[in-house]
């Protein structure tokens, strides 16, 4: 988390491999074992507002594998208040 303009920034990145040990399917190019790799980005920013806090923030997820049918990218934004009780 950085402090900027009075608020907080924070960004985070993930990473995952993952192979299945045997073939996963043999109606699945010629029983290929599966290889995903997935990459996360997300950025934030919030800041104070009394008990409330508003933030903004943007999320990026994506999914490579060597069978297509495992492959998806995706994104989401949000807005939202969070409140102290």
């Amino acid at each position: 988390r950085f402090m900027v303009n009075g608020g907080s920034l924070a960004l985070e990145w993930e990473a995952t491999r993952m192979q299945d040990q045997t073939g996963f399917s043999a109606l699945l190019a010629s029983n290929t074992r599966r290889q995903i790799t997935r990459l996360g980005y997300r950025i934030e920013y919030s800041w104070q507002l009394g008990k409330l806090s508003p933030y903004v923030g943007v999320e990026w997820l994506e999914q490579r594998s060597n069978l297509p049918l495992f492959e998806f990218r995706n994104w989401v934004s949000s807005l939202g208040v969070r409140a102290v009780w």
